[in-house]
């Protein structure tokens, strides 16, 4: 690994806030990732193990093809994803609750990032440039509710040819939100006009940077910047303080990290599109058709999609992002029990509606030797069930624990309800 200090060639205001719960999120959360062959992709979400491979099948009628650049909400519950289908930004319910929600944002673009309060979105667009010179890809935000308030941060250039040291073009692409989401990091290039005379053929310079804006618009910050290749696919640490991205040094594409509190930078691994862990101690990344994760501690990798072997052959993998999840929240359960002498009824009651909707509840009657299983059933929508009983006895009502989308749905068991003819 290489580490080295970076000159901040300007800097406007703050970049970052920390102070994010010390509790400790768990690194166990889903990997989303975009597996393609030719000109179809779909998004599936593993766990970083390699268990657990699921294709996220968006909605009847969308096709399912075409899908890229998915990143998780803060909840980990929706997944927003670009599409080359009609050039769209998506978003998906991957919660596992029917049916999938699936809602065009209504604005064009790619490579959308959610804001950590779940209220905005970034992404980039291709664009026409100001004054001419074709179009590019500028950053822009926008509402992610209904795509509305959609607004432009960066802006392109269209200078004449014949005018030497002017910038001809510039484009930007790939951003990600600081945590305290005042500011927006993303890749940035811009070819200046260097030779010959205001009257002769002319040739540009490129120059690559990485950079960052206020959300609000306003003057850039350029944090590193280099002739040799793109900086790109920035991505933000949960606790706010560590920028990963990639970068060509001209030869290979790296995967950096950046504090963004000393300026320092480490030369991580060879790869692209980074994603840091919920703790921030692993990160994901593409590199050749596989999906991996560095553990940062100790440097250790593991093929996150290997163990299926989905990604050899005519497939690829990438465009990791892990899901923001911290420990799985445990949602208490309570179940009720009511009856006459032919059936049962009662309700299934807990602070997050999934643990009560399509519950299994068994209904069991108490013999000598313990507990038995006489019928089960399923809650509706509201929690509700009934099922049917034959004798007289002592019945009660059980709910297996589950877990949904990371949270666990603890077991419940109602009162002890005696029934006689």
């Amino acid at each position: 690994m290489i580490r080295r200090s970076i000159l901040v060639l300007a800097l406007v205001g703050p970049l970052l806030t920390t102070g994010h719960s010390a509790a400790g999120p768990s690194d166990d959360a889903l990997i989303a990732f975009v597996r393609g062959e030719s000109f179809s992709s779909v998004i599936h979400t593993v766990y970083p193990d390699g268990s657990g491979d699921q294709e996220q099948d968006p909605a009847p009628g969308f096709g399912g093809s075409f899908m890229h650049s998915p990143d998780w909400d803060p909840t980990g519950r929706l997944l927003a994803f670009g599409t080359a289908y009609n050039n769209d930004i998506y978003i998906m319910d991957v919660s596992g609750e029917e049916p999938t929600l699936l809602r065009q944002l209504n604005t064009g673009g790619d490579n959308p990032r959610w804001s950590s309060d779940a209220s905005l979105i970034t992404f980039d667009r291709q664009t026409e440039n100001t004054g001419g010179g074709g179009t590019g890809s500028q950053i822009f935000v926008t509402n992610a509710g209904d795509g509305s308030g959609t607004m432009q941060l960066t802006a392109g250039s269209g200078a004449n040819y014949d005018v030497v040291g002017a910038v001809h073009s510039q484009q930007a692409y790939t951003p990600d939100f600081s945590t305290d989401g005042s500011t927006i990091f993303f890749g940035r290039q811009f070819i200046t006009v260097a030779c010959c005379t205001p009257t002769g053929l002319n040739y540009g310079e490129t120059t690559y940077q990485l950079a960052a804006i206020p959300v609000g618009g306003g003057e850039l910050t350029i944090l590193e910047q280099s002739p040799d290749g793109n900086f790109s696919n920035a991505d933000v640490s949960a606790d706010g303080r560590s920028l990963a991205y990639d970068h060509f040094d001209g030869e290979t594409r790296w995967i950096y990290i950046r504090d963004l509190v000393s300026g320092d930078v480490e030369r991580l691994v060879q790869g692209t599109d980074p994603s840091f862990s919920p703790a921030g101690s692993r990160i994901a990344y593409t590199s050749g058709l596989d999906v991996m994760a560095i553990d940062l501690r100790d440097g250790q990798i593991v093929n996150v999609t290997e163990p299926t072997g989905q990604c050899r052959g005519n497939f690829f993998c990438g465009s990791a992002a892990w899901q923001p999840r911290d420990v799985p929240t445990e949602y208490e359960r309570k179940i009720s029990l009511d009856g006459s002498a032919t059936g049962v009824s009662g309700k299934v009651n807990s602070d997050a509606g999934k643990c009560i909707k399509a519950v299994t509840v068994k209904i069991q009657r108490k013999k000598p030797s313990g507990w038995s299983k006489v019928s089960s059933t399923v809650t509706d929508i509201k929690g509700r069930f009934e099922a049917a009983i034959d004798r007289p006895g002592k019945y009660r009502a059980v709910t297996p624990e589950v877990t949904k989308s990371s949270d666990v749905c603890l077991k419940a068991v109602s009162n002890i309800k005696k029934l006689a003819t």
